[in-house]
């Protein structure tokens, strides 16, 4: 789900900076995107989502693959926020997968 978001932090020399993007992949406990910065493995930040202007304090959790002078960064939030996203996500044992047999046969 695509959903615009603004990363903001400070940089070496002490100054705000920001970048407008969008998610990649999101849940519960934060996203994956893709960022121009160079950012720092557990560097903290704050993410603004663009559409309810919320801010939800995250770090840089991980470093994906690098494409076009950009990389995938996965954004941990510091705090559990289910509604930050403005949307419903499926219960933690939710499962697509009903595990009980079928029957195809008619009767």
């Amino acid at each position: 789900m695509s959903i615009p978001v603004t990363v903001k932090w400070k940089g070496p020399d002490g100054l705000e900076r920001e970048e407008a993007t969008t998610s990649l992949v999101l849940n519960v406990q934060g996203l994956l995107l893709s960022l121009a910065a160079a950012l720092k493995a557990g560097q903290t930040l704050l993410l603004v989502n663009r559409t309810t202007n919320q801010e939800q304090a995250c770090r840089v959790a991980h470093f994906g693959p690098a494409a076009e002078g950009r990389v995938q960064v996965g954004l941990e939030f510091l705090e559990p926020s289910p509604e930050f996203w403005n949307i419903r996500f499926p219960p933690e044992n939710w499962s697509s997968m009903d595990s009980s047999p079928r029957s195809t046969s008619a009767s």
